[in-house]
This record gives structure tokens, C-alpha cells and sequence, in this order.
């Protein structure tokens, strides 16, 4: 066993123990390990990871998430031991691209309200009395509901 699946091995129990769900993301760190075992290497370096990466060819998005793993299991042996480089971020592109938030202007939140209030009042009915009042009860008070029986 070389010592890259040694730190393999700890790296997974550790992440289990902190109640990660790694199974795929495990069989990857397996398979890429397994790679570099064949490749003759003690430690992970861009160029080995670039080759392992050129095996997968064109990749859907849930690769590239994978391929990430094996950065973060870079990141986490170069904190032990510099000698482990880790894949730059660009390294890895991804695919999913955040849309862009729309914010609304106060104009339409106004009309979301007042429409979402309609839709309140038509669902309760026309036999449901909505009080107003103040918040101490009305007792003492000059509302209006305080005089009501």
C-alpha cells in the first residue's frame, strides 16, 4: 500500500467521522489513487492531475464536481505535507453558471402584496371577521373595538 492510499484511507475515515456521505467522491479519490500509483508518484502534483484529468476527455458537469474532489483531497494533504500541490481552481472548469438575481422594485413588491392579500381574504371566506386593534387587548384604550361589548 503506498503511502497515497494510506493518507487516502484517513482522509475518508476522518470525513465519514464528521458524517460526510462519500461514496462516489470515495471511489474517485480509489480510482485516482490507483492511478498514481501506476504512475510511479508519492505525491500528488498539477501535472499528474492534469494527465488523470485528460482520461475523462469531454465531461458532463457531475465529472468536473468529481474532478473537484480530488482537489479538495489535494488541499488537505498539501496542509500536512507542502510537498503535495494542489490543481489551481482553473484547473477544473465548471459548467454551472449562477443566473442572475432579479431584484424587484418597490413598485411590484406594492402589487405582490397587495395581490397575495386578495388571494388571503378570498380563501378565508366571506364569513371570516377580521379585528383590528392595538396590541395591549384594548383594555383602557381608545380604539375603537375597547367600547365594543
Amino acid at each position: 500500500m503506498s503511502s497515497l492510499s494510506r493518507e487516502l484511507d484517513r482522509y475518508l475515515t476522518i470525513r465519514r467521522g464528521f458524517g460526510y456521505k462519500i461514496d462516489t467522491p470515495g471511489r474517485v479519490l480509489h480510482r485516482f489513487t490507483a492511478f498514481a500509483e501506476r504512475e510511479g508518484a508519492d505525491h500528488i502534483t498539477t501535472d499528474l492531475f492534469l494527465k488523470w484529468r485528460s482520461a475523462f476527455g469531454h465531461a458532463s458537469g457531475q465529472t468536473w464536481r468529481r474532478l473537484g474532489t480530488v482537489r479538495l483531497f489535494a488541499q488537505w494533504l498539501h496542509g500536512m505535507d507542502p510537498k503535495h500541490e494542489v490543481p489551481p481552481q482553473g484547473s477544473i472548469p465548471s459548467r454551472y453558471r449562477r443566473s442572475r438575481p432579479y431584484i424587484y422594485k418597490d413598485q411590484e413588491i406594492r402589487e405582490i402584496m397587495v395581490l397575495k392579500a386578495a388571494k388571503l381574504l378570498a380563501a378565508m371566506g366571506p364569513f371570516t371577521v377580521v379585528k383590528r386593534g392595538c396590541r395591549s387587548g384594548c383594555s383602557g384604550c381608545s380604539c375603537p373595538l375597547a367600547a365594543s361589548p
